[in-house]
């Protein structure tokens, strides 16, 4: 399979942004996570998310996505059944069932995708905005669109630096989670300033330098 994309929501991205991030992936695999795709200047080739409430709340939204050839994958509920133009995928928490996509202990977006992605065969995966949390106490720009002109959203995360760190500063130990998939050939996180050590870090200049065609 071909390389792609991950659009998470980790301020990082703001580096990239500052560099020409979005034209620089134009013609790429792109994907999607949560509110990601409403700060981005043009449509991903997919959205995921994993919380019926985003979708209960965004529902227009993304049926304009789709409306426009966006695949939307989403971990499997009984919300969506009778909706044929959601992708559903059944999830575990456990790493080691595999019938079904990994999605952590905290069951968050980032690892949905991960998995969807390795399971797909994508390499290289390269993450962006994985930032789990932020690295200075009272710094509550977790999420590179807060504070964007037209951008909504309604989430338990964003802003909440303590859904990741522990109050001695350090990352909650699901960020080990990760880890299973610490031997898979090419995942990379493009994000220097990551709490998620699992994977090889890159700056934005040398992830442009990798993607360069």
């Amino acid at each position: 399979m071909s390389d792609v994309i991950i659009v998470a929501g980790g301020a990082s991205i703001l580096e990239g942004v500052e560099t020409g991030l979005w034209d620089k992936i134009r013609d790429k695999e792109i994907w999607s996570l949560n509110f990601a795709f409403k700060a981005m200047p043009y449509s991903p080739n997919r959205e995921l998310w994993v919380d019926t409430t985003f979708w209960k709340n965004n529902i227009a939204e993304l049926e304009a996505l789709h409306k426009i050839g966006v695949a939307c994958h989403c971990r499997k509920n009984d919300r969506y059944n009778g909706i044929p133009d959601i992708i559903q995928h059944a999830t575990s928490r456990e790493p080691n069932n595999t019938n079904n996509l990994y999605i952590g202990g905290m069951g968050l977006c980032g690892m949905f995708a991960l998995s969807l992605a390795v399971r797909e065969q994508r390499n290289p995966i390269y993450l962006l905005g994985y930032d789990w949390g932020t690295n200075r106490l009272g710094d509550t720009q977790t999420h590179f669109y807060q504070g964007m002109s037209g951008v909504s959203y309604q989430s338990s995360g964003v802003g909440r630096r303590e859904v990741y760190i522990q109050d001695n500063n350090n990352p909650k130990r699901d960020v080990n989670d990760f880890n299973v998939y610490g031997g898979y050939k090419e995942i990379y996180n493009v994000s220097m300033r990551s709490h998620i050590n699992t994977f090889p870090k890159l700056s934005y200049e040398e992830f442009y330098g990798r993607i360069k065609t």
